[in-house]
């Protein structure tokens, strides 16, 4: 602690405490060198107190020595904090400082980043105890050992000098030797072993010891286990308990032979049981069962119908007697008699038939007349007949369509014989006097008013409805040229009134914008050059050209790379690994010519859903995610849903202007738009027809990058999506400000000034030449007589002068005195540009050989 002097109280500072970040907001990588920070090791806290803000945010610290006399040479071991990515404290620590100045490093990753509230503090730790070797002496050289000493706190261990330390047996087992211990009493010994050196031992329970008879055999008794016996054994049934006797078996089984059923043991055949032959020669059949007495002489066996009482009768004749008692009987009615009210037939004018009349609801019974009754004929006959056929029936004969039944022919009707020979004819219509002696038929052209005129040379006179006049200027003989359009019509070519054809020199292109050629009022063709490249990249070699041509980004694990020219954006299938590539200069809209973006892309075969893929001009939002890819942006991309879209983005608002059909080989294919501030064209492998077009797309920004990303969405693809690019170019289809660019970057551009001067680094400092001269040469031009080049002194113009006697001038004769002048008669004496310029001359080669020529290689 240091006591900070001239105070009204004492202040204490430590110079082994820093502040790095004192509740700062971190939006960049950065660095600090701190000094007096002394010898031994330093710690780095750091202490982030907000959540970062921006998409996959990420701030580590890294802390270093370095030189303390340039303050930049970083030497020594490096330590680093862990990546920081959400609210927390954490300390780093750097041993071994020697110099006490130190280099603390943060570095921020993600897109736009955004730490608040950071804390970060650098303390000294001091002393140098941390990695420092202390020499404990020669091995096995206790002369030149530190001693140590082994202790509770209080009690000191005591070492012999035998070099062993004493310990005592009350909290480890000791190693001992039992050569000479007193033995337990029974212990086993030398003395209680046989000759054989084999122990011997007794069986013994605790009271009673086990004998051994002089034939070496264990005596036992059948207390507990059964023993092996041998001879003859006499067994005893004992008490009967659950055995089977024969009295029971005789009562389940009975005697031996055939019994009846209650004398018998039931038994059960298997169910598996195979076929068990049976023989039905001597069976006893049920009485009247079929046998040969029955059958007949045929063979045939002879079968009686019965119904359990009564039995069936068959005549003589073999007929089974029925009767109508139960089904229908074939019968003939030749001679039957019919109920009243039956059908009979009818077939003369004497023997009509009955029939009953009803309304739907009941019948008509009224008084018969021999007549309809007025109420059905003014009913439903008056509908269905008296309104066809009138009042009364019409007769035969001719008659007219009032007193005719109307008739319809029928759809399948066939041709009707019909002869014209005595039809009347209209007035006028054609004859055989109208025909000519050729037999063509002459036919006049009308418009209801007036009538075409035909030559004596069989030509018919027309004129063009535009000239609305028939003078002498409208040919005799009209004459049509044109040609079919698009949808197979003719077309005639546009004539102006002198009879002039116009013809519109176009391309599929330009006639989807309605735009031709033009030809200027003097009659000459408009032409222009082919476009012009502004921007281009063959992707050659490993390394992405990120000094003058791209900006890369990255989010996530998503990576860029380049090799066998092809540029590949890749993001796995991680959620939210991102990888945009965007050219470092802008093109803005070039008034009515077109920017022609082009390149070759391959996409997958199948289309992936969960990621965002774009390419043409663009930039991203603040906050770039697969859900919200671009803020102003024209060209095509493949959306979350695996649509490939013709499309442009307004302010971050997307309009779709085609849904396209996407290529599915997964090869390469031509990708291209044609792009005016008022009009846009996007291609796909072919030049011939745009596949989608759109007008005045009102951007929130027109002046736009190139670019190119890939993003996976919230949840990501299910494979890794294919981005890879072979080439791209940029060119300017106007071609009206030529200029002397940069071959390697076309977009970099020489300037000429305002003078019309090609501005250069060596016309920049003749400039700086000359206006370092112009006082030089205003006010020697003041000084000096055009005439003879001499000095002169300056006279006001507008008053008189008097000039005091100049006594010594080596090139100027004396002046005694010098009266009024009266007039100057020539500006020339006052101007000095008309003075002789040797020593301007002399000053600007000089100064030119100085500032100059020494820089000209």
């Amino acid at each position: 602690m240091v006591v900070v002097p001239g105070q009204p109280f004492p202040i204490l500072f430590d110079p082994g405490e820093q502040v790095v970040q004192d509740n700062d907001t971190l939006t960049v990588s950065g660095s600090v060198v701190l000094q007096g920070l002394g010898s031994g090791f330093v710690t780095l806290v750091i202490n982030v107190t907000a959540a970062p803000t921006g998409t996959g945010p990420t701030l580590q610290y890294s802390v270093q020595e370095v030189d303390p006399g340039d303050e930049t040479t970083t030497f020594g071991s490096s330590s680093s904090s862990t990546v920081i990515v959400a609210p927390g404290i954490e300390t780093v620590l750097l041993s071994g400082v020697k110099g006490g100045t130190v280099k603390v490093s943060w570095v921020l990753g993600g897109v736009t980043p955004s730490f608040t509230g950071v804390y970060a503090t650098v303390t000294q730790g001091g002393g140098g105890s941390i990695g420092t070797t202390v020499d404990q002496g020669v091995a096995a050289a206790p002369s030149g050992a530190w001693p140590v000493k082994i202790t509770d706190g209080t009690t000191v261990a005591a070492v012999t000098v035998a070099n062993a330390v004493k310990v005592d047996g009350s909290a480890v087992t000791q190693p001992v030797s039992a050569a000479s211990l007193p033995l337990p009493t029974g212990a086993a010994t030398a003395l209680n072993q046989t000759t054989l050196g084999s122990q011997t031992s007794k069986i013994n329970d605790g009271t009673n010891t086990a004998a051994v008879t002089g034939a070496s055999a264990l005596k036992v008794d059948g207390s507990a286990v059964t023993q092996p016996v041998s001879g003859t054994v006499t067994a005893n049934i004992g008490t009967p308990g659950g055995l089977a006797l024969d009295a029971t078996l005789t009562a389940r089984l009975g005697v031996l032979g055939q019994a009846v059923m209650a004398a018998s043991a039931p038994i059960v055949i298997a169910s598996d049981q195979s076929a068990v032959p049976v023989s039905v020669a001597s069976l006893p059949l049920p009485t009247g069962a079929a046998t040969a007495a029955n059958q007949t002489t045929l063979g045939n066996q002879t079968t009686k119908i019965n119904d359990g009482t009564n039995t069936a009768t068959v005549t003589g004749a073999s007929a089974l007697k029925v009767d109508g008692s139960a089904v229908t009987q074939p019968i003939s009615a030749a001679s039957l008699p019919l109920p009243t009210g039956a059908a009979q037939e009818h077939v003369t004018a004497a023997s009509p038939h009955a029939t009953r009349l009803s309304d739907g609801a009941a019948f008509y019974d009224a008084t018969k007349t021999g007549q309809l009754p007025a109420a059905l004929v003014g009913g439903r006959l008056d509908e269905n007949v008296g309104a066809w056929l009138g009042s009364t029936a019409p007769t035969v004969g001719s008659k007219t369509s009032a007193d005719s039944v109307p008739v319809v022919i029928a759809s399948d009707q066939g041709a009707v014989a019909v002869s014209v020979a005595s039809l009347p004819l209209p007035s006028g219509a054609a004859t055989s006097a109208n025909q000519t002696t050729l037999g063509s038929q002459t036919t006049k052209i009308n418009d209801g008013t007036n009538t075409a005129v035909v030559s004596a040379a069989g030509q018919l006179n027309t004129i063009d409805a535009a000239d609305g006049s028939t003078g002498a200027a409208v040919p005799t003989i009209a004459q049509l040229m044109g040609g079919r359009d698009g949808s197979g019509l003719l077309r005639a070519p546009k004539v102006d009134a002198g009879g002039t054809q116009y013809h519109a020199i176009t391309s599929p292109l330009a006639a989807a914008a309605g735009l031709n050629a033009f030809v200027s009022p003097y009659g000459t063709l408009r032409t222009s050059t082919e476009a012009g490249v502004l921007f281009t990249d063959a992707f050659d070699g490993t390394t992405v050209d990120t000094t003058t041509r791209w900006t890369l980004t990255r989010v996530g694990s998503g990576t860029i790379t380049q090799g066998n020219s092809l540029l590949t954006l890749g993001t796995g299938t991680v959620a939210g690994n991102g990888a945009a590539i965007s050219s470092q200069p802008t093109f803005p809209p070039l008034g009515t010519s077109f920017l022609l973006f082009g390149m070759v892309k391959q996409l997958d075969a199948v289309a992936l859903t969960n990621a965002h893929q774009f390419w043409g001009f663009g930039t991203a939002p603040t906050v770039w995610a697969a859900a919200t890819p671009l803020q102003d942006a024209i060209g095509f991309e493949q959306d979350t849903t695996g649509a490939l879209n013709a499309v442009y983005y307004a302010s971050g608002v997307r309009t779709i202007v085609s849904v396209l059909s996407r290529p599915s080989d997964g090869t390469l294919h031509r990708y291209a738009c044609v792009v005016r501030a008022d009009l846009i064209f996007w291609y796909l492998d072919s030049l011939e027809v745009p596949v989608a077009s759109s007008s005045f797309p009102l951007l929130g920004q027109q002046v736009l990058p190139i670019r190119m990303h890939l993003i996976n969405g919230v949840a990501p693809p299910a494979s890794p999506p294919t981005d890879a690019s072979m080439a791209l170019a940029l060119s300017d289809t106007g071609n009206n400000s030529l200029a002397i660019s940069d071959g390697a970057a076309p977009w970099r551009k020489a300037t000429v000034t305002s003078a019309g001067e090609l501005q250069t680094e060596l016309s920049d400092i003749a400039e700086s030449i000359k206006v370092n001269l112009r006082p030089l040469q205003r006010a020697l031009g003041m000084a000096v007589d055009p005439s003879t080049g001499r000095l002169r002194a300056a006279i006001d113009i507008n008053a008189a002068q008097t000039l005091a006697t100049v006594t010594t001038v080596t090139t100027v004769t004396t002046v005694t005195t010098v009266t009024t002048v009266a007039a100057v008669t020539s500006l020339n004496q006052l101007a000095g540009f008309d003075a002789k310029a040797t020593l301007l001359y002399a000053t600007e080669r000089t100064m030119w050989a100085e500032n100059v020529r020494s820089r000209i290689s």
